[in-house]
């Protein structure tokens, strides 16, 4: 399966990064979903993986910084070049959450 050079990246830096092995395997399923949708020009059904990312994230870990993240964007999310600046911009919280030093996962994480 093709996998677009962005989700491509994201994936890589999961794998690397990730320690909660069901969090790093559904992340890459969901991420491997919007980058199909996204080759495939399907932007609206691209954007409900975006929201399937964030609640991983929020779920595994207690950070505000994707507080209406995409509440505030969904409106933009008609194209595929919105769906990619959001997707960024989720890859960039992303790497600070796991790399911060205010990484605290969350003990009843349901994706354990």
């Amino acid at each position: 399966m093709k996998v677009t050079p962005l989700c491509k990246s994201f994936l890589y830096f999961i794998n690397k990064n990730e320690e909660e092995q069901g969090v790093c395997q559904f992340l890459n399923h969901v991420i491997t979903c919007y980058s199909d949708l996204i080759i495939h020009n399907q932007p609206q059904l691209a954007a409900h993986e975006l929201i399937k990312i964030v609640d991983i994230i929020c779920s595994t870990y207690e950070t505000e910084k994707y507080d209406d993240i995409i509440h505030e964007k969904s409106i933009d999310l008609y194209s595929v070049e919105k769906c990619n600046q959001l997707f960024n911009t989720i890859f960039e919280i992303y790497t600070e959450v796991v790399k911060g030093s205010r990484k605290q996962i969350i003990t009843d994480n349901k994706f354990k």
